[in-house]
């Protein structure tokens, strides 16, 4: 159905359609009628037909017109929200009008076969490059929260190496200072060992030089 805002002078509100069915004159024409979803009317009035489109179900009508014309007609059957949105348009025409039209409907079925028409809608075109940015956003997250992690990582190894160099001087200046401890511990015994040698020669002299002093 075309829109309100798209009507042109002298189109019928509610009854236009963007591909109306074309069919030729003088020629018997059976309309075979079903449905897909929910229990429809094919029904055009001036034409004489009115037939119910059953899901899972074939009904079937002719149709014979003398001359050209355009035919209008609707849903006649309450089958939902857009029951009054669901007009039907028929233009008798030539054969050759006929067959153009049918020319048209193959070229439309076979890109729809083919899934041209769906590729060629902006949305489904839209819908790959959306994936692809998607995908885009995914690295670039992963990336830097890789370079997070890796930055994190060189600076946990830069303060361990840090550490480890400050914990070697350390231990370099507590082997220094330990050595020389026992330089000073070393030297401190082998004197205090000197001076008490020569405290016991002063002592057993003096202890000889009394021994002697008491036999005179």
């Amino acid at each position: 159905m075309i829109p309100d805002s798209d009507l042109e002078i002298g189109q019928t509100r509610l009854l236009e359609v963007d591909n109306p069915i074309v069919l030729p004159e003088n020629t018997h024409v059976r309309f075979i009628v079903t449905s897909t979803d929910v229990l429809h009317d094919f029904a055009i009035p001036s034409a004489g037909i009115k037939i119910d489109a059953t899901p899972g179900r074939l009904n079937q009508s002719s149709f014979f017109s003398e001359r050209e014309g355009e035919l209008f007609g609707q849903c006649s059957e309450l089958c939902g929200t857009y029951h009054g949105f669901m007009p039907i348009q028929v233009e008798v025409g030539t054969v050759e009008d006929y067959l153009s039209w049918i020319s048209t409907l193959a070229i439309f079925s076979f890109f729809s076969d083919n899934n041209l028409l769906k590729t060629m809608n902006p949305k489904n075109i839209l819908k790959p490059l959306l994936k692809i940015f998607d995908g885009f956003l995914l690295v670039l997250v992963i990336y830097y929260f890789s370079l997070e992690v890796l930055h994190f990582i060189i600076v946990i190894s830069t303060r361990l190496n840090e550490l480890y160099l400050y914990l070697l001087n350390d231990t370099n200046n507590l082997s220094i200072l330990s050595n020389d401890v026992i330089s000073y511990m070393t030297d401190n015994i082998k004197n205090n060992t000197r001076e008490a040698a020569g405290t016991q020669s002063t002592v057993t002299t003096h202890i000889i030089h009394n021994d002697s002093s008491s036999q005179f």
